[in-house]
């Protein structure tokens, strides 16, 4: 097993964690060359007055689908989205793991494998028309 350098930095919003320096010839295709740590989202504080214009926008948006386009199921969907939206900007983000390998790229708990490298063909050679 090739040495790891462990050491902990932040470049831009990603924590950077591992990266492996010597590369055997012959490596194991699973271990991480790189691990890193990242958050789901970015994480954005937003004013009050953000909130009072999504405010405005929802009831704008209520008022339209009634009287304009006499939809109400749009109607009632509308403050359901709204309700929803805000809630999910509420939630912390999630800080995820990552790590990439010859083999795969890790991301949280699910794995993506990665397909062998395969060399491109070399063109034909032109042929000569007697």
């Amino acid at each position: 097993m090739s040495p790891i350098h462990r050491s902990r930095f932040v470049v831009g919003r990603v924590r950077l964690i591992a990266i492996r320096r010597r590369v055997s010839p012959f490596p194991d295709p699973t271990e991480p060359l790189l691990i890193w740590q990242e958050r789901e989202v970015n994480d954005t504080t937003r004013p009050r007055g953000w909130y009072v214009i999504f405010g405005v926008v929802v009831v704008v948006l209520f008022a339209i689908s009634i009287f304009l386009f006499k939809s109400h199921t749009f109607a009632l969907l509308i403050p359901i989205m709204a309700v929803a939206l805000i809630v999910s900007l509420q939630r912390p983000a999630a800080l995820l793991n990552h790590s990439a390998s010859h083999a795969e790229v890790v991301v949280g708990q699910r794995a993506y494998r990665t397909t062998p490298s395969v060399p491109l063909a070399s063109p034909p050679s032109p042929r000569r028309i007697d």
